[in-house]
C-alpha cells in the first residue's frame, strides 16, 4: 500500500483493490465445501438464518461475541486513525508508513502464530487481553502527550502483540460450544469484526484524532479485558 501511495493517486489504490477483489473472487470458484456430506445441514431460509438468533441466545457465546466486539473496536480504532496520526502528526512519508505497517502486521501474525502454543489457551487468553489493555494504556498516552515516534511505535507493537495472542484462542473458545451451530457461530465471529470496522473507522477522527483515537482505544481495550476476566470465571476456568 506505501509503494502504490507512493507512485499513484487514490483512484491508483482504489483500483489496485479492485483487481485484487477480483482476484480472490476467482480464486473462490476453486474452493470446495471441506464438510463430509453426512454432516450437512439441509433447510430454507428460514431454518438456516435461524441458527443466528439460536446461538445468540446460548450466555457463553454471547459473553464471547461481547470481548470480541470490544477487542476489534479497539483494533479497528488502531486501523483507522493509524495512518492520519502517522503521517499528518508525525510526518511519516507513505512508503515509510507502509514499512512500519507492515512491520506491525508481521507482529500481529507471529503473536498469532504462538497464540495456540500453550495448553491452557483461556488462561493464555486472559493473560493475552491484560498485554492488550496495558498496549492500549501505552498508546493513549503517547497520542495524548504527543511523545516521540519510537514511543508510540513501541506502544502499537505491544496492543498488536496482545491482540494477536488473543483473538484466535477467543474466537476458538466462543466457537467450542457450539459444534451444532457452527456455520452461524462463525458468522458471527466474522460479522463483528467488519460491523466493528464501521462503527469506530469515523468515530476516531472526530475532533482532534489522537484524543478520539486514545480514548476509544483504551475504553474498549478495558472493557473487553473486564468481559475476558468474567468469561474466563463463569464459564472457562472449570473447563
Amino acid at each position: 500500500g506505501g509503494i502504490v501511495g507512493s507512485f499513484f493517486n487514490w483512484q491508483g489504490v482504489f483500483a489496485m483493490l479492485t483487481l485484487l477483489g477480483i482476484l480472490i473472487l476467482a480464486c473462490s470458484f476453486f474452493l470446495r465445501e471441506t464438510l463430509p456430506v453426512g454432516k450437512r445441514r439441509t433447510g430454507d431460509f428460514v431454518q438456516t438464518y435461524g441458527g443466528l438468533s439460536r446461538v445468540m441466545g446460548h450466555p457463553r457465546f454471547a459473553l464471547s461475541i461481547a470481548v470480541l466486539s470490544s477487542c476489534f473496536i479497539s483494533f479497528f480504532a488502531y486501523i483507522s486513525s493509524s495512518t492520519f496520526i502517522l503521517q499528518n502528526v508525525y510526518g511519516m512519508s507513505s512508503m515509510k508508513f507502509g514499512l512500519c505497517f507492515g512491520f506491525n502486521g508481521t507482529m500481529l501474525a507471529v503473536a498469532s502464530y504462538f497464540s495456540k502454543k500453550r495448553k491452557d489457551l483461556a488462561r493464555g487468553a486472559r493473560n493475552a487481553i491484560v498485554l492488550y489493555l496495558a498496549g492500549a494504556a501505552c498508546v493513549a498516552l503517547s497520542l495524548w502527550l504527543l511523545l516521540p515516534l519510537p514511543v508510540l511505535l513501541a506502544s502499537y507493537i505491544i496492543l498488536l502483540l496482545g491482540f494477536g495472542l488473543g483473538m484466535p484462542v477467543l474466537s476458538s473458545l466462543a466457537l467450542d460450544g457450539e459444534h451444532e451451530n457452527a456455520g452461524s457461530a462463525s458468522a458471527w465471529v466474522g460479522a463483528v469484526s467488519f460491523l466493528a470496522g464501521s462503527l469506530v473507522s469515523p468515530v476516531v477522527m472526530l475532533g482532534r484524532p489522537t484524543v478520539s483515537t486514545g480514548l476509544v482505544i483504551l475504553l474498549f481495550s478495558a472493557l473487553s479485558c473486564l468481559l475476558t476476566q468474567r468469561l474466563y470465571k463463569k464459564y472457562l476456568s472449570q473447563a
